[in-house]
């Protein structure tokens, strides 16, 4: 699994001789499993600074493995559990400032999350909002209701506060984060009916 790493950047450098591609493409193949304290793989890789975009690409692709299903592990964290888990690494497996960033970026609920209301209802967050002030008020799809039931729900934005007559539009609030795996749930389904156009989705 390491030599994946060497076999990007070689297939990169060889895309070179027939494209323009940047010198920084194939530095990040080759980097960007080198942790913040050098650790990690290559290990023959001993620069003191590391490329901008590799660190990045570091925290990024831990992020995706770790929260999406591989034939190596069994099992996946929760986009929450998973950015309490990395934030334990912060210093030492990942750039400190650059983690901090993309903790910030993708908030307490990030897409894909698959939450319970305390209404009883189940839905995904399908759109996160960038003030400080909305993280905790994302815009939803509710898939199921309080009886569990599956069903096609609304698109709903916690955030939208004015329903016209000063009453809020929506009094749904998230209470928690739930395993989509212990639900049997894909949230991916529910973004492929969105790319593909349905609007219902």
């Amino acid at each position: 699994m390491e030599r994946h790493s060497h076999t990007g950047a070689n297939a990169l450098i060889r895309l070179m001789m027939a494209h323009e591609l940047p010198i920084a493409a194939v530095q990040v193949a080759l980097e960007h499993h080198v942790r913040a304290d050098r650790g990690g793989y290559p290990h023959y890789v001993r620069r003191t600074r590391v490329n901008l975009f590799s660190r990045i690409v570091k925290i990024t692709d831990y992020y995706d493995a770790i929260t999406t299903r591989r034939v190596y592990r069994p099992g996946v964290l929760t986009p929450e559990a998973a950015l309490r888990h990395m934030a334990a690494g912060s210093g030492t497996e990942f750039d400190a400032l650059l983690f901090r960033a993309f903790a910030r970026l993708m908030g307490p609920y990030p897409v894909g999350s698959l939450v319970a209301l305390d209404t009883g209802e189940i839905a995904v967050v399908i759109e996160t909002h960038t003030s400080p002030a909305l993280v905790r008020k994302p815009k939803i799809k509710i898939i199921a209701d309080a009886g569990g039931r599956k069903f096609d729900g609304p698109v709903i934005d916690l955030a939208e506060q004015d329903g016209g007559a000063g009453s809020p539009l929506s009094e749904r609030r998230i209470g928690k984060v739930l395993d989509a795996d212990a639900y049997g749930i894909r949230v991916a389904d529910y973004f492929l009916a969105r790319a593909l156009g349905d609007p219902a989705a």
